[in-house]
């Protein structure tokens, strides 16, 4: 997959609808290229003020057209894409860093 992800200049992820996680968005994630997916594939992203990604489109076909062709002609957006990507990522790891700590934190207290 990496391969063919190397050749890619968009992701994307046009799942309707979705229980759980949708982790195909962090393949593009990896690979380095903008996702456009739709809203059903961003739940479960945990997505908030400091943790946003853009792109995110309902799922009717002009919609997701239309992010396609921007991030592919506008190369301004194609690189905020990335940004708000790359900081998503980094509070995501963040978040689940400072959760690693407080759970090793706790383990260590005695218990009665």
């Amino acid at each position: 997959m990496a391969v063919v992800l190397s050749r890619a200049r968009i992701f994307v992820e046009p799942i309707v609808s979705s229980t759980g996680i949708n982790t195909k968005a962090f393949t593009g994630f990896e690979h380095g290229l903008p996702v456009v997916m739709t809203h059903a594939a961003a739940s479960g992203l945990h997505l908030d003020e400091k943790r946003r990604v853009p792109n995110i489109v309902p799922p009717e076909p002009t919609a997701l057209v239309e992010a396609l062709i921007r991030l592919h002609t506008k190369k301004l957006a194609w690189a905020q894409a990335l940004t708000a990507q790359e900081a998503y990522i980094d509070a995501l790891n963040a978040a689940e860093r400072g959760r690693h700590d407080a759970e090793a934190l706790v383990s260590r207290i005695e218990t009665w």
